[in-house]
């Protein structure tokens, strides 16, 4: 369940849901607005790993703190501009902002040829 917060900052009703929630029940601030509610274990990167493709074949791009565990799955992982820095380090690069273009100029550029595209490599 992705649960969209109204209010800033959201870190209070993080703690709340966390404190309330039982064990089995992870909780996972996404983003300064967001908090996503999975059953413990669950994460982005759950799927991906039942996924018949090696870790090689795999790309992820991410902007926020539900995105680090699906990084650890992925043979090229790419942030955001916009991301968190934690998310940032663990990337193979970076892209513009997640309201652009970037990842389908990414995709477009690494797939088609005589396509350029712009990103910093880490």
């Amino acid at each position: 369940m992705h649960l969209p917060l109204s209010e800033q900052p959201s870190t209070p009703v993080y703690q709340q849901l966390r404190s309330t929630l039982p064990e089995h029940i992870e909780v996972v601030q996404s983003s300064s607005l967001d908090v996503d509610v999975l059953p413990a274990g669950i994460s982005k990167r759950t799927p991906v790993e039942l996924l018949p493709f090696c870790k090689e074949e795999i790309w992820a791009f991410g902007d926020g703190r539900n995105d680090l565990e699906l990084f650890d799955a992925a043979g090229l992982c790419v942030a955001m501009e916009n991301a968190i820095p934690e998310l940032k380090e663990k990337a193979d690069c970076v892209i513009g902002p997640h309201d652009s273009d970037a990842i389908a100029d990414f995709i477009d550029a690494l797939c088609v040829e005589g396509s350029t595209v712009v990103f910093t490599p880490n």
